[in-house]
């Protein structure tokens, strides 16, 4: 994967006009996710920037860590999972009617914190749980066909 640091000028440019599928790290960078770009052209679908817009919403920034998880999430795991298709249409109509809700939560305080906790927080704890016990029943699975061949 290729790096390249982009200004906020920049930025904001290529999300109005590029198209691409990103992961932002940390650092501000950006890494294209080369793989998961040639897949959807390879089915005839553009790329699309898209945003963790009520999460950010509640957070108050798309750098907060708990939305730089659920980006990581969805472009990592679940936009290359076996049920891809699937996630894209319900992430489409995420991406419909996310950004007006998001408005109304930055706008409101009160309802930034009972977003963060009734939403965010656990949405964040619910899928960190998921990917541990995923992550441990694929190791039993693993040491089972050890056991087995040995």
């Amino acid at each position: 994967m290729a790096q390249h640091a982009l200004s906020k000028e920049e930025d904001d440019h290529i999300k109005k006009q590029v198209q691409i599928i990103v992961l932002r790290n940390e650092d501000s960078s950006i890494v294209l996710g080369d793989k998961l770009e040639e897949r959807l052209k390879e089915r005839g679908r553009l790329p699309i920037l898209k945003g963790c817009f009520i999460a950010t919403a509640a957070m108050g920034s798309d750098l907060h860590p708990h939305v730089s998880y659920l980006r990581r999430f969805r472009d990592n795991i679940v936009l290359r999972s076996r049920y891809t298709e699937a996630f894209e249409k319900i992430l489409d109509i995420y991406y419909k009617f996310s950004p007006p809700i998001a408005g109304s939560i930055k706008r409101r305080g009160a309802l930034q914190l009972v977003v963060r906790l009734t939403v965010v927080y656990p949405l964040i704890f619910f899928l960190k749980e998921f990917v541990r016990v995923f992550n441990y029943v694929s190791q039993m699975k693993e040491d089972a066909k050890t056991v087995t061949k040995g």
